[in-house]
């Protein structure tokens, strides 16, 4: 416990001094500590991600948002670095998740919900419900559903 501690002040003294000087060298070691932030987002992400993108790329965002917030942490603000990179970070995935996907996020709800349809239909009947089942189950037009059942 007293090990992690000294590391952990020691890594807020090198924050301290970044801020200061702004050393390339300083946010080498920073970005090299805080590493496994990035790696964490990475691996929450990735079934997000889906075969879109490679765990690699994900990375590769996580740690320009990981240098971004060596340059804007306020630690006056209350929030410990690692809360606060860990936010960042995630947040630019997701942002670069969705900058990838061409399917508009209106589509991809009404798709879940085409399928969340037929899974409780197909539980309730012990067999694959037809187009005009889930178009009724959804009140929707059945020309609708159509391009959405699998």
């Amino acid at each position: 416990m007293l090990m992690e501690q000294t590391d952990s002040e020691d890594t807020v003294r090198v924050l301290e001094e970044y801020r200061k000087n702004g050393s390339q060298e300083l946010r080498n070691r920073l970005i090299m500590h805080y590493l496994p932030i990035v790696r964490s987002a990475a691996v929450q992400l990735r079934s997000m991600a889906g075969s879109l993108l490679e765990q690699e790329e994900l990375i590769d965002q996580g740690v320009l948002a990981l240098i971004e917030c060596l340059e804007r942490y306020d630690p006056d603000r209350g929030a410990r670095f690692e809360t606060f990179a860990f936010m960042r970070v995630r947040g630019a995935m997701i942002d670069y998740i969705r900058s990838q996907d061409w399917v508009p996020h209106r589509a991809r709800n009404f798709q879940k919900k085409v399928e969340e349809a037929c899974s409780i239909l197909s539980h309730k009947q012990m067999r694959e419900p037809d187009v005009n089942e889930v178009a009724d189950y959804l009140d929707l037009p059945v020309e609708k559903v159509e391009n959405h059942i699998k």
